[in-house]
């Protein structure tokens, strides 16, 4: 009998997902955090993350808004972090 890891149940996932056409993102993010939309420019609040479509649900900074969701993100840079502090500072949170 063959004792499998965690990890070498992990590589097997990933290699069968690959060859499925299913790649995870490089990074999830937890929520809460900063997350960068790349594709609107914006950045917003991670509140919400489903696994099998590899897609986040963004909240504006400044709470004025909906919810959004992307498949198309990075965590921010210094720049970015930078504005969502002013955002958030104007918004009064």
């Amino acid at each position: 009998m063959v004792h499998r890891t965690g990890e070498d149940r992990q590589r097997r996932q990933n290699l069968a997902d690959a060859s499925a056409g299913i790649v995870p993102p490089a990074w999830v993010p937890n929520l809460g955090v900063l997350v960068k939309d790349v594709s609107r420019g914006e950045v917003g609040t991670a509140v919400g993350w489903d696994g099998p479509t590899g897609t986040v649900t963004l909240a504006p900074l400044n709470g004025d808004g909906d919810d959004w969701e992307t498949t198309e993100f990075k965590p921010p840079n210094e720049v970015d972090r930078l504005c969502a502090r002013m955002v958030k500072a104007k918004a009064g949170k």
